[in-house]
């Protein structure tokens, strides 16, 4: 399968980052005529067994492990709704679940929790199914733990004015780089122009700050993020936040490696595709894009976790969390 995909799935996919697009790879796989059959063998711990699935619409028999991944601990839920869960552990560390930044009540319904989790002793906060969304509602939550102005990205807007591409063909600039250009002819506006537009490498760069003044407080308590690669967009913006104010660790995988505004395009067709408008980093300059937001503790989930429902995630998650609240407390 790994062969077949690798030369028939992935040309198609835009994404450079593989455990990103597993999800467009495992759709792409099942597809196929109505009512035709896939077989296929799979082997668990030494047994071999046949499944033959036949393609349906709308009747799916479906064959799983009805027990969700749970920690090893139980957690004692106090809070549930569409923006957002909280649950408990016995020793007071909120568990904050968040699988989306879509939800516009995230703001105001996170911010009326603030009596419940200020008295938490810790936060962990799961984003590992967040695809993103509305990247000011995962702003408002990061002010919560930032508090005050927060620096929200850096971004890189790709500027054109055609009449630099007409002058630059008189310039005889080779195959150098820019860098020994400017070495010598002398670095000015005109010449970073003339040599970037056509390249299609001339940006804007703006280095966003935003307020949230209705905030309540500061959550000032340590915290940790739980990461996946279907950390995305939004979601990511909100981990770069925190980890540029050097308030979080990251506990999971690289998050999916992609945001910048994208524009949806429709086709005549019925079909469409989508765009990023502008190149996304770290406020430092540090690139994501393609890559991931890098979790401080790498740590995944095993085929044995889900075959025994024990979120390892977590668990690593509140051992770690518990590392800090014990420093902080002495």
């Amino acid at each position: 399968m790994d062969e077949y995909a690798e030369k028939h799935i992935y040309p198609y996919i835009w994404h450079e980052k593989k455990d990103s697009a597993d999800y467009w790879v495992n759709l792409f796989l099942s597809d196929g005529p109505s009512g035709s059959s896939v077989e296929l063998e799979l082997e668990n711990e030494g047994k071999k067994e046949t499944a033959v699935l036949k393609r349906t619409k709308g009747d799916t028999d479906w064959f799983y492990n009805d027990s969700t991944p749970k920690p090893d601990e139980n957690l004692r839920e106090v809070y549930n709704s569409d923006s957002h869960r909280i649950a408990m552990t016995e020793d007071e560390i909120a568990v904050i679940t968040i699988d989306s930044m879509s939800n516009n009540n995230l703001p105001n319904e996170f911010y009326a929790n603030f009596p419940l989790l200020e008295k938490a002793r810790g936060y962990i906060i799961d984003v590992r199914n967040n695809g993103g969304g509305n990247s000011g509602n995962s702003d408002a939550v990061a002010a919560a733990f930032i508090g005050g102005k927060i620096t929200t990205g850096r971004s890189l807007h790709p500027i054109h004015i055609g009449a630099y591409k007409a002058w630059s063909v008189d310039q005889d600039f080779g195959d150098k780089t820019y860098e020994q250009l400017v070495t010598e002819r002398g670095a000015s506006d005109w010449l970073e122009k003339l040599y970037k537009i056509p390249r299609h490498s001339y940006y804007k760069e703006i280095i966003a700050n935003n307020r949230f003044d209705n905030c309540p407080g500061l959550l000032t308590s340590p915290l940790v993020a739980l990461t996946s690669s279907n950390t995305g967009s939004a979601a990511e913006d909100f981990l770069i936040e925190l980890d540029h104010a050097k308030r979080i660790t990251m506990v999971g995988s690289a998050s999916f490696g992609s945001t910048g505004q994208p524009l949806f395009i429709r086709l005549e067709s019925g079909g469409g595709f989508q765009i990023c408008t502008m190149h996304c980093t770290y406020p430092d300059g540090r690139e994501f894009i393609n890559i991931g937001v890098k979790p401080h503790i790498p740590c995944e989930m095993t085929l044995n976790d889900y075959k025994n429902g024990v979120d390892s995630v977590v668990n690593k998650g509140l051992e770690e969390l518990r590392k800090q609240i014990l420093k902080s407390t002495g």
